[in-house]
């Protein structure tokens, strides 16, 4: 019995399977297998219909493997096709002319899916056959005062018309696969950078602050034993302690400064672009290179055909009438029913004024900027305006085909077959235009993502670790400096120390749980109840042993706050009280208000330096507390200000109150 762990050596020759053909293929060549039969019915003999109709079937075949095998497709459908013309009695390029086809959804396959090189080749080997063949089925039957050079010209102009709306149709399918492929991989990519982000936080979390932390705490144990009989071991401890502290808060700091400064992925371009009547009419004709390739490509093929079908005298005037008036194909894409509307009406002009009004003899010239325009009314307009455009574009292409009453049908099933199958191209080029606007949102929301990511891991950590870090250089500063003078205020300092350490390592582990649960992380990340203005005499009391001239004043009955705003607040009295507590030092006069009204409850905490003040380490600042402290009291709903003035800092909030209004506690200390 075989073990299906292991891997079996197979012959080489046993993966080289025949691919299945798509279903898409399989679909076509019997829709394009069906017009051929119908076509065929009125273009030969009763007698001739099954060689006939067999070998138009075998052109078809190859059609199957479009998709897998392009080229090779390509190439089989001529060399079919070629053989047919020689061997099979009736099958000529004039009876058969509808077979053309398979060369030119064949040709469209290649441009799709395969590189410019090998899409500019095939286009070169289809125009070249379908030429010599278009030329040797007309040359029997032209009129004595046609010469050869105009037969050549004009066979061609239409055979190199047509491959170039087939190629040109290949390449547009060609370049919205390869940008919804890149879009895809960058969706991918948006997506994966969130979670790679959280990895390396949670890393550097992991593997920085946690060890900062709990050798911080270490010494903090070892401060303590050392205080009962060794005071310079101590004061070493507590040195460690600050040392620690800083090292640590320099990584904190960098990594703010890699969220906030790596990020800014997503682009908003409608934020900063002006708006009004002026703005507007420029963004409606504005037009990319695209626009101006196709509008080219359709004025120079009408004004080619034009020169070889309209009177010798009137062709000046002819073709730069028509260059004039189908430019008007630059905005196909923003106004494509009155696009339209005007090119058809501009070419028809044309062949009244220039051609006698002769429409049967000037078709050709109409072909590539109607069926230009058609694509674009298939593509970009709702279906119940671009059918009746579809219709509108057969009956004004089809006069030629009452030139030769006895190939009518043929010649009405192939303008059919050419104008159905540019509507269906444009209506697919549509469907693929607006699969890249969504993967475009998708991206650019994806970007966004990241950035809020980063945004709100910046604040959680600068909220939750980098407070408690602060909290407890400070209080092993401030206790290394008055150790000898006052050593019980020293060991005050201690539990302090011991309870920020604490307090940072619970929320380090709930945020490195988010992290890697692949949760959002939310505002706080902390098992307890969220934090607010009730709580702000802990706050208070905790901040004091550092700062120790700390006043709070209440004014008003307190209310109830919506729970963002309340912790809001919370978060203003905090980082107001560890800025005043790192920048003004231990000596310094700190006054915490908070005034309650009907609407709103005002938030305000002014500190001032005293004279002996010796302010903190600067390492112990983020950058950044300030900027996260404003955008949360703006999410919120409330607004933040801060000032300086006569050597008085202060930080004031504003937040509007819940509707619901209920009293609440505010333990001040």
């Amino acid at each position: 019995m075989l073990d299906p762990d292991v891997a079996v050596a197979l012959p080489r020759s046993a993966g080289r399977t025949v691919p299945v053909p798509e279903r898409f293929d399989v679909v076509l060549v019997a829709v394009v297998g069906t017009a051929y039969t119908f076509v065929l019915l009125g273009a030969v003999g009763q007698d001739a219909l099954a060689p006939v109709g067999l070998a138009a079937v075998m052109t078809l075949v190859p059609l199957l493997w479009r998709t897998h095998a392009p080229l090779i497709a390509l190439a089989a459908v001529m060399v079919i096709q070629s053989a047919a013309f020689v061997v099979v009695p009736g099958f000529t390029p004039d009876a058969a002319e509808i077979t053309f086809v398979s060369v030119l959804i064949a040709l469209g396959a290649v441009a799709a899916r395969r590189p410019a090189w090998a899409g500019a080749g095939a286009f070169a080997a289809s125009w070249a056959y379908l030429l010599v063949c278009l030329a040797v089925t007309y040359w029997g039957t032209r009129s004595s005062s046609t010469t050869l050079a105009e037969m050549v010209v004009w066979s061609a102009s239409v055979t190199g018309v047509t491959c170039a709306l087939a190629w040109g149709l290949g390449a547009l399918a060609h370049r919205h696969q390869a940008r919804i492929g890149r879009l895809e991989r960058a969706r991918r990519a948006a997506g994966d950078a969130v979670r790679a982000e959280r990895a390396r936080i949670a890393s550097d979390l992991n593997g920085i602050i946690r060890v900062s932390v709990y050798g911080m705490l270490s010494h903090a144990a070892a401060a303590r034993q050392a205080l009962r009989g060794d005071r310079g071991r101590a004061r070493e401890a507590f040195a460690a302690v600050e040392s620690i502290g800083v090292e640590a808060m320099h990584e904190l700091r960098r990594l703010l400064h890699v969220l906030h400064d790596e990020g800014r992925l997503s682009t908003d371009p409608g934020a900063t672009e002006p708006d009004g009547p002026h703005a507007r009419v420029r963004r409606m004709l504005r037009v990319d290179r695209s626009d101006v390739l196709v509008a080219a490509s359709g004025v120079l093929a009408s004004v080619v055909l034009a020169a070889a079908s309209f009177p010798a005298r009137t062709v000046p005037h002819a073709c730069a009438y028509l260059a004039v008036v189908l430019w008007v194909l630059l905005w196909r894409r923003r106004f494509p029913g009155a696009v339209f509307v005007l090119v058809i009406a501009g070419h028809a002009s044309a062949v009244l004024l220039f051609n006698r009004g002769d429409f049967v003899w000037d078709s050709w010239s109409a072909h590539v900027p109607v069926l230009l325009a058609l694509a674009a009314v298939a593509a970009h307009a709702p279906v119940w305006v671009s059918l009746p455009a579809l219709v509108v574009a057969y009956g004004y292409l089809m006069p030629v085909a009452y030139v030769y009453p006895e190939v009518l049908a043929s010649n009405l099933t192939t303008a059919a077959a050419f104008v159905l199958a540019v509507w269906v191209a444009g209506f697919f080029a549509g469907r693929r235009r607006r699969h890249i606007l969504q993967l475009e949102a998708e991206v650019a929301a994806a970007a966004r993502a990241v950035d809020r990511e980063r945004a709100g891991l910046a604040s959680d950590l600068h909220d939750m670790i980098g407070h408690a870090i602060t909290v407890m250089v400070l209080q092993a500063a401030g206790a290394r400096r008055i150790i000898d003078q006052d050593p019980e205020r020293a060991a005050r300092a201690v539990p302090p120390i011991e309870q920020g350490g604490a307090d940072a390592l619970r929320e380090l582990d709930a945020l490195v749980r988010v992290l890697e649960s692949g949760d959002e992380v939310p505002a706080a990340v902390a098992p307890e109840r969220p934090r607010g203005l009730a709580d702000i005499g802990q706050l208070v009391a905790r901040v004091r042993s550092i700062t120790a001239e700390i006043a709070v004043e209440v004014e008003g009955e307190p209310r109830h706050l919506e729970p963002s705003v309340d912790l809001a607040a919370y978060c203003v009295v905090r980082e107001a009280l560890a800025n005043a507590a790192k920048h003004d030092g231990d000596a310094a006069r700190v006054l915490v208000a908070v005034a309650w009204s009907d609407r709103s409850v005002r938030v305000r905490v002014g500190s001032a330096p005293a004279a002996s003040a010796e302010a903190a380490p600067a390492e112990l600042s983020g950058g950044f507390g300030l900027a996260h402290l404003d955008e949360r009291v703006r999410l919120a709903g409330g607004e933040l200000t801060w000032a300086s003035d006569g050597g008085v800092f202060t930080v004031e909030a504003v937040f509007p109150l819940a509707r619901t209004v209920a009293p609440a506690g505010l333990a001040a200390g």
